[in-house]
């Protein structure tokens, strides 16, 4: 991937951004061997004995601004969304209130105790012992605690101070909500043309749409998702000064 996009672009100032799933090792070697830029984020749960002492620490992260904190390392900026954390740790209580469910049923009902624990995944969380008694696993609920919110951002990049280059990665969100948008709301497939022209302006039409719904968002101060749901059954019609209504669609008349 990063051979075709560099040899398909006649420049060699690029900045690569990544998440952890496009980026192997070799992609990064070769990016420093070819002396281009990255910003990647990679998983804090792979160093997690190497950081342990700075997740402790999270009172001391510096705010970049609501929901996420940061701290600098020797292993690559530590990012902390506690939003986010705070999510992921109701997610585990309602996963583990269930085991304990399930692990009550299985005693009562099942004679075969071992089958249901490993088809629900229990062992990740419970210890079983041998008399059919089970341990919660503390230590991998405090591991997962620490960790929850968490992401790590890697760089190599030198004269970019550490907010602009979370806020850079950052970036990637929005261009990842845009192709959802482009290709779940806007319906850019399926393309029933076949000419390149046809086929190009067809995309073209998508783009223009998706610039037209993000003008909505930002007036609406809402998801065009929301937008198109809540006002889906609405007529509107502008004509001349742009105070024509047909229904009760105040929204699209406060943006037109």
């Amino acid at each position: 991937m990063v051979v075709k996009i560099t040899s398909s672009y006649p420049t060699t100032d690029i900045l690569f951004i990544s998440d952890k799933g496009m980026i192997s090792k070799e992609n990064i070697e070769f990016m420093e061997k070819k002396n281009y830029r990255y910003i990647v984020s990679s998983s804090t749960s792979k160093i997690y004995k190497k950081i342990e002492t700075i997740l402790k620490q999270k009172y001391t992260f510096t705010k970049l601004e609501d929901n996420l904190f940061y701290q600098k390392s020797e292993y690559g900026i530590i990012c902390y969304n506690p939003q986010t954390a705070k999510k992921t740790s109701l997610h585990r209580k309602l996963i583990i209130d269930k085991c304990i469910s399930i692990i009550n049923k299985a005693k009562n009902d099942h004679p075969d105790t071992y089958k249901i624990f490993l088809a629900k995944h229990i062992s990740k969380y419970y210890q079983r012992y041998f008399n059919d008694s089970y341990e919660l696993k503390s230590e991998v609920i405090d591991k997962e605690s620490l960790l929850d919110g968490t992401w790590m951002i890697k760089t190599n990049t030198k004269q970019t101070s550490t907010k602009s280059i979370i806020r850079i990665y950052k970036q990637q969100t929005s261009i990842e909500h845009a192709f959802d948008i482009i290709k779940n709301t806007l319906d850019i497939r399926p393309i029933y043309h076949y000419s390149d022209s046809r086929v190009k302006g067809h995309v073209f039409i998508c783009i223009l749409a998706y610039m037209v719904s993000r003008i909505l968002e930002l007036k609406a101060d809402d998801s065009i998702h929301n937008i198109l749901e809540k006002y889906k059954n609405t007529i509107a019609l502008t004509i001349n000064n742009k105070e024509t209504i047909i229904g009760e669609n105040k929204l699209l008349k406060q943006i037109s």
